[in-house]
């Protein structure tokens, strides 16, 4: 792909690659800048529901415009294969940030989460729930500001629904309890999913980890967290108390 030029877009690098599609770094050749283009993997082309599932997305993103949000700018077709055209992001995702740094100062650990909560706000406002709200899912670019990224499994509230009714969606370690049971999630549980990551910035650990995904919904449904200060006592007890 390294080359190729797809409408007006040259692929530059390759980003990274999740279960659905793979991001390239590219070039808009008319307007001389970076973007990312998401394309879909191609042996996903004939399964209809991954492909609904793909312009969902694209449908979703461009309902949003925020200084928070990875913005979308286009949705094209081209050789029978789909590609988003979105906001490249130069900077690293809090997931690296963590590996790389661990627990981060309380104040900077504030202002990631409160720019992340405005960027949601926002998609909250257009009735968007996200779903999956994880340090994976948030990048910090060079000016330090955070870009809320992947709505793959974001939903409409009262549109239909495209996962089994009762099926767990999300990742475990930053779900609200009502998910873990099969329910739908709503506003609270994206701001439940932030909640967790405020703890991990301020700590360098989610507050419940275990080897079984059984056993780590059972910790999460019956168990309270280890409090923050137990991690580093210096942090003000007035945050901990916003936290827990």
């Amino acid at each position: 792909m390294i080359g190729k030029i797809i409408d007006n877009y040259k692929i530059i690098q390759h980003i990274g690659t999740g279960g659905m599609g793979t991001v390239y770094l590219a070039e808009d050749i008319m307007l001389g800048r970076k973007i990312a283009i998401k394309m879909l993997h191609s042996e996903l082309l004939y399964k209809k529901d991954i492909l609904e599932r793909f312009k969902a997305e694209a449908k979703t993103l461009a309902k949003l415009n925020h200084p928070n949000i990875a913005i979308l700018f286009n949705l094209i077709e081209s050789s029978g294969n789909y590609f988003m055209i979105m906001e490249y992001v130069d900077g690293n995702s809090l997931e690296k940030l963590l590996i790389e740094n661990g627990a981060v100062e309380a104040n900077k650990a504030i202002d990631i989460t409160i720019q992340a909560l405005e960027g949601i706000e926002h998609a909250h406002h257009k009735k968007i729930i996200h779903r999956d709200l994880k340090p994976a899912n948030l990048m910090l670019n060079e000016e330090e500001v955070v870009k809320v990224m992947d709505f793959g499994i974001a939903r409409a509230l009262g549109s239909a629904r495209m996962t089994r009714e009762g099926s767990v969606v999300g990742t475990l370690e930053y779900m609200a309890p009502e998910q873990i049971r099969g329910q739908e999630g709503d506003e609270r549980s994206d701001i439940y999913a932030m909640g967790i990551v405020l703890y991990e910035l301020l700590t360098g650990n989610v507050p419940y980890r275990s080897k079984s995904d059984y056993d780590l919904m059972t910790k999460k449904l019956t168990q309270k967290p280890p409090e923050i200060r137990s991690f580093w006592h210096e942090i003000p007890k007035s945050l901990e108390k916003v936290v827990m």
